[in-house]
């Protein structure tokens, strides 16, 4: 009876071999398949941890470049009101205190200084959008920048999320055939592989942005003051050619005046 059992057994075997299919293997909820399943989620732990620590300090660093970028733009636009105002009064008391001199010897200088304290007022604002300018460019910048940050940390953590169902889906059916069961090895080291090359790529990518955030936020407030600081210089530079202009102008009025 044993050896027609057999016979049988081998019989059943040979046929669902010739009909492409391999026989049933052990239930999913075998042990020792949940056991594959945890042992590689237990070797990506480390990876997986590391990325998750790098989207956190991307997270924060981006936050902190933001932060920087409100900061330096809002005093570096506040700091350069003050200079661009004196300019406005130094242009006003020149044209006061020239005109108030050439009264007194009897010049008419108004040829001398109309529309100059206009123009002087154009420069002015010139060079008040050209530092806003600066600024501008900087808060893109470090916009530019975060948003980056922030969408990479976003792809690391959907990557955290997405890796556990993947190496589940190594696991195709509630009771696997045979020949599933042996192709699982395979599918969990490849998806192993497939993530961790990933992390990896995300990792530096993520490792780089904090660098640059931090390179940025410790530039961002000598940047501002170097373009702000360039820019009135170029603006006073304008408004005293102005001032020059109007008291020469004043000077051969009165020369003339006198003269004659």
């Amino acid at each position: 009876m044993c050896a027609v059992a057999s016979v049988l057994m081998a019989v059943t075997l040979i046929c669902t071999a010739v009909q492409g299919l391999s026989p049933p293997g052990p239930e999913l909820e075998d042990p020792e398949l949940k056991s594959v399943i945890v042992a590689a989620q237990g070797s990506l732990r480390k990876t997986f941890s590391d990325l998750e620590l790098e989207a956190e300090s991307a997270m924060a660093s981006a936050r902190d470049v933001l932060e920087s970028a409100t900061f330096h733009a809002n005093h570096t636009v506040l700091d350069s009101q003050t200079p661009l105002m004196d300019l406005l009064e130094s242009i006003t008391s020149t044209i006061v205190t020239a005109g108030s001199k050439a009264r007194q010897f009897g010049t008419n200088v108004t040829s001398c200084i109309y529309g100059q304290e206009e123009a002087a007022r154009a420069v002015v604002r010139e060079t008040g959008r050209t530092i806003v300018g600066c600024v501008t460019a900087e808060i893109k910048k470090a916009i530019d920048l975060a948003t980056n940050m922030f969408s990479v940390a976003s792809s690391a953590k959907n990557l955290l999320n997405y890796a556990p169902r993947e190496l589940q889906g190594c696991l195709p059916s509630i009771i696997p055939t045979v020949e599933e069961i042996v192709k699982i090895p395979s599918c969990i080291g490849t998806e192993i592989s497939a993530f961790s090359a990933e992390a990896m790529k995300i990792a530096k990518v993520l490792a780089s942005y904090v660098t640059e955030g931090e390179r940025l936020v410790e530039a961002l407030g000598s940047d501002l003051k170097k373009c702000s600081h360039s820019q009135l210089e170029v603006g006073t530079q304008k408004v005293r050619e102005i001032e020059n202009k109007i008291i020469t102008c004043i000077q051969g009025q009165m020369s003339a005046t006198t003269t004659t």
